[in-house]
């Protein structure tokens, strides 16, 4: 026979109102800054790049690349980090899905870059450090997208 326990019974007051988000909200997005900071720091990166590759050195937007050939593209640099902890992820945890287990790291072998400029974004890959680079610097970078859609880059 299994023995039986009285639960003991307290007094209890929520005092946690004051910490409770009254309303979500989304507005501290960064693409405004970064889209400023392009704007600010694109005619010095010409320049860098012109002085690094030469005067006839071919600068592109995104949208105006033809694959294969060799240019220098000037954007702002996104990393994606599989690990990141998401907005999305936090909502879903408050919602009663598994949450994400705390990690003493968020870069993995398989982070990538992707450069973005005022319109488009392209994959990259070559001479960029993934693992040193942070999403939104701005930078300046020179190769040629390849068949794949990639931007092997040559340098930087």
């Amino acid at each position: 026979e299994l023995e039986q326990f009285e639960r003991a019974q307290c007094s209890y007051e929520n005092l946690s109102d004051r910490f409770m988000l009254k309303q979500r909200s989304f507005g501290r997005q960064y693409a405004h800054i970064y889209a400023v900071r392009l704007w600010s720091m694109k005619a010095r990166l010409v320049r860098a790049a012109k002085r690094k590759w030469g005067d006839d050195v071919c600068i592109r937007k995104l949208s105006e690349m033809e694959t294969g050939e060799t240019c220098v593209v000037i954007g702002t640099l996104f990393k994606h980090m599989e690990l990141k902890p998401s907005i999305l992820k936090d909502i879903s945890e408050e919602e009663g899905v598994m949450p994400q287990p705390p990690r003493a790291k968020y870069t993995d072998d398989e982070d990538s870059l992707i450069l973005e400029d005022e319109v488009q974004r392209v994959a990259l890959e070559g001479k960029l450090d993934v693992q040193t680079s942070v999403t939104g610097t701005i930078v300046a970078v020179y190769g040629k997208e390849d068949d794949s859609g990639r931007f092997p880059v040559k340098d930087f």
